[in-house]
């Protein structure tokens, strides 16, 4: 039973991370690569174009969890933290006690007993289409636009992004997708990154620039 939990949990950490390496690179040099197939869905809403009105900063906390804060703090607010360690002093943590609310599966990444990734699901909304809507006015264009993959239990993925100076935020819409049945939309999972602490994250466990990683190395906590 353990073991069956720490896979998930591993799982989920490598998706976290694999939209993070995404919006802090792949999308900076226009298309994803060849692993990710960047379509958008068929009732998906175009990004909104030039406006005077300021868009809003992405967001740095969720449950009274700040990223930065420091482990103490943050178990002062959820309580205890069972962890598992990952590479590079990377740690995933799930609060002991269940969140309220329609929130669910909370889970925190700690590097040297800091806070630098939240990400939590939350029940299906009502209109995917509605949702990305009011997140682009909130927002503005995403990085990282209608991205697809698959996770362990077959869900399809898909995946819109943002980032800004400090921030980089994503946002998984998860279907059920039957050929013979159609698609249902089951959850979104939600990911707030503090940037300057994933970089440092990165420059402990990537290999030196311009030297790829090995083949099938991790790109993210696990």
């Amino acid at each position: 039973m353990r073991s069956s939990f720490v896979r998930v949990t591993r799982a989920r950490a490598v998706a976290a991370a694999a939209t993070v390496m995404l919006l802090c690179s792949s999308c900076d040099r226009g298309e994803p690569g060849s692993e990710h197939r960047a379509a958008e869905h068929p009732s998906a809403p175009q990004a909104a174009g030039p406006t005077t009105i300021p868009h809003q900063t992405l967001p740095r906390s969720v449950a009274g969890i700040t990223l930065g804060m420091s482990r103490a703090a943050a178990e002062a607010k959820l309580g205890h933290l069972t962890c598992h360690p990952g590479k590079a002093s990377c740690e995933v943590c799930d609060p002991d006690t269940a969140q309220g609310g329609e929130m669910h599966h909370l889970q925190l990444y700690l590097h040297h007993d800091q806070v630098i990734s939240v990400s939590y699901e939350e029940a299906p909304p009502a209109n995917a289409s509605d949702v990305l809507t009011q997140l682009i006015e909130r927002y503005g264009s995403p990085s990282l636009s209608g991205i697809r993959e698959r996770d362990q239990t077959g869900r399809l993925h898909e995946i819109y992004g943002w980032k800004d100076d400090q921030s980089l935020y994503s946002v998984r819409f998860m279907w059920r997708d039957v050929p013979a049945e159609g698609r249902e939309l089951l959850g979104t999972a939600t990911a707030l990154w503090d940037r300057k602490g994933y970089q440092l994250w990165e420059s402990e466990t990537q290999p030196p620039r311009g030297e790829p990683p090995q083949s099938g190395e991790p790109q993210g906590p696990v």
